[in-house]
Parts: structure tokens; sequence; C-alpha cells
């Protein structure tokens, strides 16, 4: 089966939790197309399933994720469809499902596309990839949660196995959908 991954990453993790994800789809047998959103420019008629990964910056997904799905929300509804979502929020277990995670909420009510899965994932703090305005920013964020932050700080939210889990029950699921139709 072929797979388009379209993703937005600002600092290089959610490429890499795509990249991880796709290999993993590969392991399956598919063959995955993976793409950063800027590079998409019409649809690809040939995807039997797609996914779609995004970070969260400044409060929001990226608008041409948001963008993108609400354009092609009816072709999405008519083939398998994931979206994969990182953001801090979701390192906590009471913020980490699709119901519960504000962003997430928030980000499924802008987009008439209904993706068959959600996975959310806590992502990567990275200060020294970080502006000033970042640092500025997620400071005091950190601060009340009593997780580290400085410039040098760097830490690893993801569960790789999760990634990999994720993968499993997409690539299962894609196919037993494309075996029913």
């Amino acid at each position: 089966m072929r797979i388009l991954a379209v993703h937005s990453s600002r600092f290089g993790h959610t490429a890499n939790i795509v990249a991880s994800t796709a290999h993993r789809l590969r392991e399956h047998g598919h063959d995955v197309d993976v793409r950063p959103i800027g590079a998409i420019r019409a649809w690809d008629d040939t995807a039997q399933a797609v996914l779609v990964a995004a970070s969260v910056r400044y409060g929001v997904y990226s608008p041409r994720i948001v963008s993108f799905t609400r354009r092609n929300a009816e072709r999405l509804a008519r083939v398998p469809s994931a979206f994969i979502g990182v953001n801090l929020s979701a390192i906590d277990a009471d913020k980490a499902t699709p119901q519960t995670n504000r962003y997430t909420k928030r980000f499924l009510a802008s987009t008439p596309w209904r993706p068959d899965l959600v996975q959310l994932f806590g992502g990567e703090l990275n200060f020294p990839l970080y502006n000033p305005l970042d640092t500025a920013l997620l400071k005091p964020i950190l601060a009340t949660t009593g997780r580290p932050w400085g410039p040098d700080v760097r830490v690893d939210y993801t569960d790789w196995e999760e990634v990999d889990a994720f993968a499993d029950r997409f690539a299962d699921y894609a196919a037993s959908r494309r075996a029913e139709d």
C-alpha cells in the first residue's frame, strides 16, 4: 500500500517521529512517501492512506496542516488516515488523548477531517535550537510544571516504543480497511 506521510516540523523532532513511523510502516511492506507540508503542491492520487503529523508552536498546530486537512477533507475520508500531534502537554497522561489535549481538540474542531486514528506524543525540549522568544515563552510554563529549562537543556519526551506501536496499529488498520474495499 502506498502511504503519504505529510508533516510540519519546526525544529526537526516531528520529522524524526514521522521518519521512525515510516520506517516501521515499511517493515510492514508499505511504500511510504514522507514529505514536509511545504513540499505538497497537489494531492497525489496514488496515495492509498495518509498520515498527517504536526507539532504545536505558540499554542496551535501549523496553519499549513490545518489548511491541507480542510482542503482535502473529502479525499482524506476516502482513505485510511491518521494524525500525529506533538506537544509538551501530551507528556501528562491527563492531556495525552485527543479528548483531553486542548491543542488537538481545537485542531480537530477547526477542520472537517476526521482521522481514523489520532496519536499524541510529548515531543522534545531542545533549548540550543530556540530563539529568545521561544525561550522566554517556555520558561514560565516549564517553571510551573517543574520541568527543566535553560540554555543547554535537551530532553526527549517521546516514547519511541509507542511510536512503533502506533505505526503497527496504523499499518494493521490501513490493511484491514483496504481489505474491506
